[in-house]
């Protein structure tokens, strides 16, 4: 009688190891978390696919504000690359990257800044000058509005 009992109880042992190596009575755990996780997935891919339409353009991310119709798209970047030349393109990148090192608010950072300002003047305004041929009224309503300093709104605001 010990005996058998024995086999039964080891049978049972071996029988419920079996079943929980193989992971019967969770598969529907695993189920359920695979079905949560794939909408996440595409959830953050088209998130993804949205951050990198944004990006796809060369343009300054001022321009891309306005909201420019795929035609108008098309002309400012073709404007825009025959203003800026490749050349052009990658001393900017240089330029920006070593701004990007210093420290703002010191004198050297300023000085280079300028430095910057005073090298792509004469591209900026020839852009400019593109898009405002290229732009509707209400765009270039938005685009070229004047952005107040910083100086006079902190007047305005202790007056």
């Amino acid at each position: 009688m010990k005996s058998s009992l024995k086999t039964v109880g080891v049978l049972v042992v071996i029988l419920a190891l079996v079943f929980l190596v193989n992971g019967c009575g969770s598969g529907e755990e695993t189920g359920d978390t695979a079905g949560k996780v794939q909408p996440a997935k595409k959830v953050q891919k088209t998130g993804v696919k949205a951050k990198m339409k944004k990006v796809d353009s060369i343009l300054p991310k001022r321009v891309l504000d306005v909201g420019l119709t795929d035609e108008q798209l098309v002309a400012c970047e073709a404007a825009y690359n025959e203003i800026y030349s490749t050349e052009l393109q990658a001393k900017k990148v240089e330029m920006y990257k070593k701004l990007k090192t210093l420290e703002k608010g010191t004198e050297e950072y300023d000085q280079y800044r300028t430095e910057i300002a005073g090298t792509f003047r004469p591209y900026n305004i020839e852009f400019r000058k593109k898009l405002r041929t290229l732009l509707t009224k209400e765009q270039k309503a938005k685009y070229f509005k004047k952005a107040k300093p910083e100086a006079k709104k902190t007047e305005a605001k202790t007056s």
